[in-house]
C-alpha cells in the first residue's frame, strides 16, 4: 500500500532530524521516506549489527544501549535534531539494547549514498570544477568520505595538549582561551563541533570563538579533544604536508584578524562572527591534504598540490563545516568568500568582509604571493563605509608582525 501524502511528509519532516540525512534536500529526502521503515521495539530486545548491514538505523523516540565489538557501551537518549545512526557510525555497534520501549526507523545506507553523491555531483559548486585525471582519485575519496560523514579534520597535538593542559589547570579565562583557538584554526573547527555535542547545545551552532570555550563541562572538551588527536593522524614534524599545514593555518589567521579589523569599521557587522568566519573560511584545506597523504603527496612532488588545494579548498571547506553543523549563515558568509559572488544588498555582509579579507591578503592559502584582485563593485560599497585602498592596506598592516608583509600601496 503506497503512503498518503500526509505520512510522506511526516516522515519526510522526521529524516530531517538526523545527521547526515538533513544534507539532503526535500525532494532526496522524499524519494529516500518512500523506501524507509518504521518501527517499534520494547524494553531488553536486541538489534545486531550483522543483521543492519544495509540500513542506517535511527532513534525517533526512547533509549537504547549501544554496545561495539570490544565492549565498550554507551547509552542513547533520542533528541530533536543532529542526532547519527545507531547502525552506521564509526566504529559501527555489534548491537543495540533498547532501554524503554522505543521508535525506531530504517534507511537503505545504499539508497542515501546514491541520492547524496547526486545532489554533490549537480550543485553549482561542483559543476564549476574541472577536475583533471590525476586529481580524480583525490576528489572521489573526498566525496566517499563526506558521503559516509567521515571526513577527517585532522588536529595538532601540540595545540591540543595545550588547550588539554589549560582545561586540566582550572582555566576559566574565556579571553585566554579563545586566543589559543585564534591560534589553531583546527582546534576551533574541533571545540566548534565539541560544543554541539554537548547535553545543551545551541541551536544554530557556535557563531563567535568565546562561544566554544563557554560553559562546556570542561572534562568533556578534554575527552573529545583526546578523540579527535587520536581519530586522525597528523603529518609528521618536517615532513612536506605538516609544512602546508602550518602554512594554511597562518593563513587562515590572518584571514580572521583581517575580518574581524574590517568588521570593526562597519555599522551592523558582529567582529567576532567575522573572525570566526575568516578562521574556518579554508578549513577544507586540511582535510583535503590528509584524506589521502599519498595521493597528496603524489601531487605535491609532480608540482601540482597547489593548483588542487586552490580548485577544491571552497568545496571542501564547504563539506567539513556542513559535516561539523555548523551556523549555516557562517557556512554561506565562507561559500560566498570563495566562490567570489557578491551578495545582492548594497549594505555590506559577513561574507563580503570574508571574501574581501581573503582576496586582499598578499599571499594565498599555499603561501605564494598574488595580485589584488579587481572587484570594483566591492571595492565601492567598502569606500561609502569609508574603507578605500588605503584604509585597508593600514588594516592589513595589522595583521602581521613588522616586516613580516609588504604594503599593497607604496
Amino acid at each position: 500500500m503506497s503512503q498518503s501524502n500526509t505520512d510522506l511528509d511526516l516522515l519526510v519532516d522526521t529524516l530531517k532530524r538526523f545527521d547526515p540525512l538533513q544534507n539532503l534536500s526535500d525532494a532526496h529526502l522524499a524519494q529516500l521516506a518512500r523506501g524507509a521503515t518504521a518501527f517499534s521495539m520494547t524494553k531488553r530486545q536486541q538489534l545486531l549489527g550483522a543483521d543492519e548491514h544495509r540500513w542506517m538505523v535511527f532513534l525517533v523516540s526512547g533509549s537504547v544501549q549501544s554496545k561495539t565489538h570490544d565492549g565498550v557501551t554507551e547509552t542513547i537518549r533520542s533528541r530533536q535534531d543532529g542526532q547519527p545512526a545507531l547502525f552506521d557510525r564509526s566504529p559501527r555497534p555489534s548491537e543495540v539494547i533498547v532501554l524503554e520501549d522505543s521508535q525506531l526507523l530504517r534507511v537503505d545506507r545504499k539508497q542515501f549514498s546514491v541520492l547524496m553523491n547526486q545532489q554533490i555531483a549537480s550543485s553549482t559548486l561542483v559543476q564549476e570544477i574541472d577536475i583533471e585525471a590525476d586529481v580524480q582519485p583525490l576528489f572521489d575519496k573526498i566525496v566517499k568520505a563526506y558521503t559516509a560523514r567521515t571526513l577527517p579534520v585532522p588536529l595538532n597535538p601540540s595545540s591540543a595538549a595545550r588547550m588539554i593542559k589549560a582545561l586540566e589547570g582550572g582555566v576559566t579565562d574565556r579571553e585566554m582561551l579563545s586566543d589559543m583557538l585564534r591560534h589553531d584554526t583546527s582546534l576551533t573547527l574541533h571545540l566548534a563541533s565539541a560544543v554541539l555535542t554537548s547535553e545543551n547545545p545551541p541551536k544554530l551552532g557556535v557563531t563567535r570563538l568565546e562561544e566554544a570555550v563557554a560553559d562546556v563541562n570542561p572534562e568533556y572538551l578534554i575527552t573529545y579533544l583526546k578523540q579527535a588527536v587520536a581519530q586522525c593522524a597528523w603529518p609528521e614534524a618536517g615532513s612536506a604536508l605538516n609544512a602546508r599545514l602550518m602554512q594554511a593555518n597562518d593563513y587562515m589567521r590572518s584571514v580572521g584578524q583581517f575580518c574581524r579589523l574590517i568588521a570593526e569599521k562597519i555599522e551592523d557587522v558582529d567582529p567576532q562572527r567575522a573572525e570566526m568566519a575568516g578562521l574556518l573560511s579554508a578549513a577544507g584545506v586540511a582535510t583535503l591534504l590528509v584524506v589521502d597523504p599519498e595521493q597528496a603527496e603524489q601531487l605535491e612532488q609532480a608540482e601540482k598540490l597547489d593548483q588542487t588545494v586552490s580548485l577544491l579548498k571552497g568545496l571542501v571547506t564547504e563539506l567539513v563545516l556542513i559535516q561539523a553543523r555548523m551556523d549555516p549563515k557562517l557556512i554561506k558568509a565562507v561559500e560566498l568568500a570563495t566562490t567570489g559572488k557578491p551578495t545582492l544588498s548594497q549594505a555590506i555582509q559577513l561574507g563580503d568582509i570574508c571574501r574581501v579579507a581573503a582576496e586582499y591578503l598578499p599571499v594565498d592559502v599555499n603561501g605564494n604571493r598574488v595580485q589584488l584582485v579587481d572587484d570594483s563593485v566591492l571595492i565601492t560599497r567598502l569606500g561609502r563605509n569609508g574603507l578605500g585602498l588605503r584604509e585597508l592596506d593600514e588594516l592589513l598592516e595589522k595583521c602581521f608582525q613588522a616586516g613580516d608583509a609588504k604594503r599593497r600601496i607604496a
